[in-house]
């Protein structure tokens, strides 16, 4: 047990010292402002009714993985402003051409975790069923013993599912109306930028109510 701990251990660092990382900056435009919140880099966008500000989820962004960041919006207005995840839009620039990311809804992101969590019960029910094949004829406590793993091990997956669809439910953003004097915000998943060499420049446009913010994103190495 102690040797196959050990070397899934083993790997799982190899392969973890093998992880490309890439930093965002934002290039601000007018009615933009740079600012630093808990040592990330945050842009700020002001139009007559509402604040936007954006910034990554993380200091570093896994090469070829989905982007995530932190929106947050702000009504200054007197009125109530509807905010639509649809209606944001993500654009790589490659070239003279534009590239549209995916933006996924909580819906989305919510049915590919139930997605791994039938996965990931199935290969836990193989394993347990391996477990119990490998103790029919060591007598009952080892049968015992592997059964009790065995439920140990399906209840631990069920949590692990329950805990990451209720981590969905809290983080990431929704449709929402956002109330006069209202702070709202939350995780926005893009999917990944097209490869290419050097920067990825990608543009991030929020619409709140009847206003936009667009926000100019490079994500680079180093």
């Amino acid at each position: 047990m102690f040797l196959r701990c050990f070397i899934a251990l083993f790997c799982a660092f190899i392969l973890s010292a093998c992880v490309t990382t890439e930093t965002v900056r934002f290039t601000p435009s007018e009615n933009q402002q740079l600012v630093l919140r808990d040592g990330h880099q945050h842009i700020v966008s002001r139009a007559k009714n509402t604040i936007v500000g954006i910034r990554p989820a993380a200091r570093q962004i896994q090469a070829n993985a989905r982007p995530v960041y932190i929106l947050n919006i702000q009504n200054v207005s007197r009125q109530p402003m509807n905010f639509i995840v649809a209606n944001v839009t993500v654009e790589q620039i490659v070239g003279n051409n534009r590239v549209p990311l995916q933006v996924l809804s909580h819906g989305e992101l919510e049915t590919e975790e139930r997605n791994r969590q039938t996965a990931r019960m199935v290969l836990a029910a193989v394993a347990a069923g391996a477990n119990t094949y490998g103790t029919a004829n060591r007598g009952y406590w080892a049968r015992a013993h592997a059964q009790a793993e065995n439920e140990r091990l399906i209840e631990n997956v069920a949590i692990t599912g329950q805990q990451n669809l209720a981590a969905l439910e809290a983080l990431v953003i929704k449709d929402h109306t956002v109330m006069p004097g209202e702070h709202y915000g939350g995780q926005l998943h893009i999917s990944p930028p097209e490869t290419q060499s050097g920067a990825k420049n990608y543009l991030i446009t929020v619409i709140v109510g009847n206003e936009t913010h667009q926000f100019r994103v490079t994500q680079a190495g180093g």
